[in-house]
C-alpha cells in the first residue's frame, strides 16, 4: 500500500506485536500516512523499524509485565505523546481448553487481556487530556487488508462505535 496522503502527519502511533505479519503491515501503513511509529515486540523490532526509516522507533515490550509498559511510557515520551495504540500482540495456543494447562492459560489471558488494560493505563490519560487518541485491537485478517481498514477508519473524527475499536476522545 503506497500513499501520498498524509493523515497521520503528527502523530504519534504504537503498535504492539509488530515485528512482523499484521502488526508489521500496520506500523508500515501509519508511516506511510505520516505518523512517527513505535515499534514494539518481545524481542527488538529492528526490521520493522529499519523498514519504516527515521520516523521508526524499535523497543522491546513484554505486553505481560507492567514494568516494561511504564518503562515504555516514559521512553516515549521522549518522542512525544502517544496518539495511537495498536494492541496487536497476542498468544494464541492453538489447543482444545481441554488440553491447555493454568499457565498456558494465564499466559494467553495476560497477552490478549491484560496487556489491553496496561496499554491504557499508561496511554490513555494522555489521550484524554488532549481530547483525541485511538486505541485498536485488531483481531486476525490479510494483514494489508487490515492496514488499510485500520488506516482509513483513523482517519475520521466522528465517533465509531465497533466491538474492536473505538475513539477514545472526539
Amino acid at each position: 500500500m503506497k500513499t501520498s496522503i498524509k493523515t497521520h502527519e503528527g502523530r504519534l502511533a504504537l503498535v504492539t506485536g509488530a515485528a512482523q505479519g499484521i502488526g508489521q503491515a500496520i506500523s508500515l501503513a501509519l508511516a506511510e500516512r505520516g505518523a512517527q511509529v513505535i515499534v514494539t515486540d518481545l524481542g527488538l523490532p529492528r526490521e520493522t523499524a529499519n523498514k519504516i526509516g527515521a520516523a521508526g522507533h524499535a523497543f522491546q515490550l513484554d505486553v505481560t509485565q507492567e514494568d516494561d509498559w511504564r518503562s515504555l511510557a516514559a521512553k516515549s515520551r521522549e518522542l512525544g505523546e502517544v496518539d495511537i495504540v495498536i494492541n496487536n500482540a497476542g498468544y494464541f495456543p492453538n489447543r482444545s481448553i481441554d488440553q491447555l494447562d493454568f499457565l498456558t492459560w494465564r499466559k494467553t489471558i495476560a497477552t490478549n487481556l491484560d496487556s489491553h488494560f496496561l496499554s491504557a493505563k499508561y496511554f490513555l490519560p494522555t489521550m484524554r487530556r488532549k481530547q483525541w487518541g485511538r486505541v485498536s485491537s485488531p483481531g486476525e485478517s490479510h494483514p494489508e487488508a487490515l492496514a488499510e481498514l485500520y488506516v482509513s477508519l483513523s482517519t475520521h473524527t466522528a465517533p465509531i462505535m465497533e466491538p474492536r475499536r473505538a475513539p477514545i476522545c472526539q
